[in-house]
Order: structure tokens, then C-alpha cells, then sequence
């Protein structure tokens, strides 16, 4: 099992690694062509957001730097996050873990807050995780 607790060079050379510190802007490249995801991966990816959105191990600033275009995860919040993933999820590479993170972020710009919102039903995050990971878009 990787070491979650520290980047290395070639983690920050990961593609996705871009997508979860920075904004949507990079996303499509990172993860995927994330907008022509088949419905099941869509849900996935939306059921991975609001559970992770949900988690209260997740900081306040972490969230809103999810949520936010602009705004970059510096790499103790990443990795912050990154833990959360392997925890809830069970992956166990950073790389997954970052890939899951990507479209976490995708998800949160494109639904904003009514990921929030208490009607979502979503799948929980291992079975998300799971779907996701197991098809490469």
C-alpha cells in the first residue's frame, strides 16, 4: 500500500494530479471526457461528490476549495483528502485516489451546491468508487 501521507515527485506528475489541485479547467484532460460519461458513470461520479461532500472529516476549506473554479488544493489538503478516499473507499493507490478526486471536483463545478441538497440519492462511496475505476473513459 502507497504512502499516504506525503507526494512524491511522481505522484505531482500523476495527470490527475493537476485535476485535484486545481480548478475544472483541466479536468477533461486529467480524468477522462468526463462530459460524455454514460448515465451509470455519471451517478457514480455523483454519488462520489455528495458522499465525500457529506463526510465530516472533511474540512470546511477543503469543501469550498471543491466546490470553487479558482481556488487550488495546496498538497497537505490534498493529501487530507486523498486519505479520506482511501478510507471511505478503499483504494489503495494514490493515483485511484486522485482519479476518484478528479471527478469529485468535476462534479462539485458542474452541480454546485445542489450536491448539498438533502434529496440526493446517492450510492455509497465504495460502490461509486468501484464503478468509476473500473471503466477507463
Amino acid at each position: 500500500m502507497e504512502d499516504f501521507n506525503i507526494l512524491t515527485d511522481k505522484d505531482k506528475q500523476d495527470m490527475s494530479y493537476k485535476a485535484c489541485v486545481g480548478g475544472a479547467i483541466l479536468m477533461g484532460a486529467a480524468v477522462g471526457r468526463l462530459g460524455m460519461l454514460p448515465g451509470l458513470l455519471a451517478g457514480a461520479a455523483t454519488g462520489l461528490a455528495f458522499g465525500l461532500l457529506t463526510c465530516k472529516r472533511l474540512s470546511p476549506a477543503i469543501e469550498r476549495k471543491l466546490f470553487s473554479q479558482n481556488e487550488r488544493l495546496n498538497d497537505q489538503e490534498l493529501l487530507q483528502t486523498l486519505r479520506i478516499l482511501r478510507d471511505e473507499t478503499g483504494v489503495t493507490s494514490k493515483s485511484d485516489a486522485m482519479r476518484l478526486l478528479g471527478y469529485v471536483r468535476f462534479e462539485a463545478n458542474q452541480k454546485g451546491q445542489s450536491l448539498k441538497n438533502g434529496r440526493n440519492a446517492c450510492m455509497p462511496m465504495k460502490v461509486a468508487a468501484n464503478q468509476i475505476l473500473s471503466v477507463r473513459v
